[in-house]
């Protein structure tokens, strides 16, 4: 199904392809240890990032980011690169909703949600907070069910 992505990435006002995919052997180190009669410790992560393979086809995602409970340092920027990742990196060619208010914003009239992308998430990361607001309490699933159904929503993204 991943078949044909055109991988692109901004690049001062102008997009460029992005023809780097993360192979399975790919990894980040981290926490290299050695010291004099110690055993050697090294951890490794796997690396993120746009794969060969993928398990969902790019040209039918639409997508949800929704921003819960307290706020913390770095959402506007979690959120930002969701978003351009999602179209500079898998070239979606569906919606990227950003829910409004926490999990009310899936179902709430007053808070209806808006459409993320690379333009509308350019300068978030400039600003604290979360460009989406946030909420702490209860939440009615068949209400954020139905939203998913009648969306078409493939990827939520549930920050926080």
């Amino acid at each position: 199904e991943g078949e044909g992505i055109k991988n692109l990435m901004e690049l001062g006002g102008h997009h460029a392809e992005y023809n780097k995919l993360i192979g399975p052997e790919e990894c980040i180190l981290a926490n290299i240890r050695r010291g004099p009669g110690s055993t050697a410790v090294t951890r490794a992560f796997v690396r993120a990032g746009p794969r060969k393979e993928l398990h969902f086809n790019p040209k039918k995602v639409n997508a949800a980011i929704v921003t819960c409970g307290g706020l913390c340092p770095g959402l506007n920027n979690v959120i930002r690169e969701i978003t351009r990742s999602l179209f500079y990196l898998y070239g979606i060619e569906g919606k990227c909703y950003g829910i409004v208010g926490g999990y009310s914003g899936f179902y709430d009239p007053k808070t209806p949600p808006i459409e993320l992308t690379p333009d509308t998430v350019r300068h978030i990361h400039n600003k604290g907070g979360t460009m989406l607001g946030s909420s702490r309490g209860g939440f009615d699933i068949d209400k954020i069910v139905d939203f998913i159904k009648k969306k078409d929503i493939r990827q939520p993204y549930v920050i926080g």
